[in-house]
């Protein structure tokens, strides 16, 4: 930490056309800052065209007629820690930056507090606090805390991270969620198509651009992965579904023992719903309710191989024969539509689960769906495609196409 008299350097972007000088003043008692004392002041190297991009206030001081030649800049009374961090974001697009997931409350509130001072695009912080929550332990949380996080999530965007703490703060609901929804929030995942093409194309993928969700690891430490995606399990623990038609099992290891436990679950709660006259029980309140007394099972049982708690929740297809029978002789029976008793499979709700297979048909091409920052930089990554001639060759194809070449010749591959 440097005197008052003496700054600090610290390189932002090496490169950078600018400085900002930031001071830091030391706090009083009260939380606020001293009018004299200096707790540091640290140089910044920057690049002006980063501050403009992200920020409508930098934006109007440095392209102002008084300072748009300027290649310095003052800010007081903040902390450098939080702009430092936010001036990072700006000019990096780089993984999750583990020292990052240590930050305590204070810090995340004052990143919020600075970004709105100063205009930034607060959406650059969104999956770095998604992140940030994901690793947080929220049991025992004061509910004061709990509701500065909920305003947390709302600020940078955080619906399943907004669910959760709203849960917690609010346990009157009919449907009490499973502790393994509520204090776990999901942290962004990058999707399959991500994942393997554009992984191979361009060797990163910011956090930033990740189009779906998963499983924190402090989750994953105590349950696995129950489904294969995220939006399963969330589909699953989230469908309101009458608690008075659970069965009254006493062991989680009873779930898993036969094959058939499901459709035997499924009669049983079907008598149940018949003897407390609730109605029929549809599919998707029949999959919740196995699904989350799963989950209370498992949490009350001695600690179990994650890999059953994942077999247990595959349980509600198996045996697939028998189990879509039963919805359909359902479905008959109360005059369901065939929408109602659809077999929702694993990852049906992600982001690529349907991608076109490329042909000749004008259509299918249409179906391709290319991530942005590949459409972004395809044009200059057709030597990672290994074919020849490339650059002559498919000049002018659009990413859908390119998309579709690449996806051709992976399967060709293989």
């Amino acid at each position: 930490m440097s005197s008052s008299g003496e700054a600090s350097c610290i390189e932002i972007d090496p490169a950078g056309d600018m400085y900002i000088k930031a001071i830091e003043y030391a706090t009083n008692p009260a939380g606020e800052d001293g009018d004299n004392l200096i707790q540091q002041t640290v140089l910044i190297r920057v690049s002006k065209q980063a501050l403009v991009r992200n920020s409508i206030a930098f934006k109007e001081s440095l392209e102002s007629s008084d300072n748009s030649h300027q290649n310095a800049l003052g800010i007081r009374h903040i902390r450098v820690k939080s702009l430092v961090i936010w001036l990072h974001i700006f000019h990096n697009r780089d993984l999750p930056n583990t020292q990052w997931l240590n930050l305590q409350m204070d810090d995340i509130a004052d990143i919020a507090k600075l970004g709105m001072e100063y205009k930034f695009k607060l959406s650059r912080f969104n999956a770095w606090f998604a992140f940030w929550l994901g690793y947080q332990d929220l049991r025992n949380t004061a509910p004061a805390t709990l509701q500065q996080l909920g305003e947390l999530c709302e600020t940078f965007q955080h619906k399943f991270g907004g669910e959760c703490i709203a849960k917690l703060i609010d346990n009157s609901a009919n449907h009490v969620l499973p502790q393994a929804f509520t204090f776990y929030p999901p942290i962004p995942e990058m999707s399959l198509l991500q994942s393997t093409f554009q992984i191979q194309l361009f060797g990163i993928v910011s956090p930033e651009d990740y189009t779906t969700w998963g499983f924190s690891p402090q989750f994953q430490s105590l349950y696995g992965s129950p489904t294969t995606a995220y939006s399963d399990f969330y589909r699953l623990v989230t469908m309101p579904f009458n608690p008075e038609i659970l069965p009254k099992y006493k062991t989680f290891d009873i779930l898993w023992m036969h094959q058939s436990t499901f459709p035997a679950f499924c009669k049983t709660v079907d008598n149940i719903a018949a003897i407390r006259d609730v109605g029929p029980v549809s599919r998707r309140a029949m999959e919740a309710a196995w699904a989350c007394l799963a989950l209370e099972l498992y949490e009350d049982s001695p600690p179990q191989n994650h890999s059953i708690l994942r077999k247990v929740f595959e349980m509600r297809f198996q045996p697939i024969h028998k189990v879509e029978q039963y919805w359909v002789d359902k479905c008959i029976e109360f005059g369901w539509s065939a929408t109602d008793i659809e077999c929702l499979e694993d990852n049906c709700e992600e982001p690529d689960h349907e991608v076109a297979e490329p042909d000749e048909d004008e259509e299918m091409e249409e179906a391709v769906e290319v991530p942005r920052q590949a459409e972004i930089e395809l044009g200059i990554a057709l030597d990672d495609l290994d074919i020849e001639d490339a650059d002559e060759k498919y000049e002018g194809l659009s990413p859908n196409e390119l998309l579709a070449l690449y996806q051709k010749s992976v399967n060709s591959a293989q």
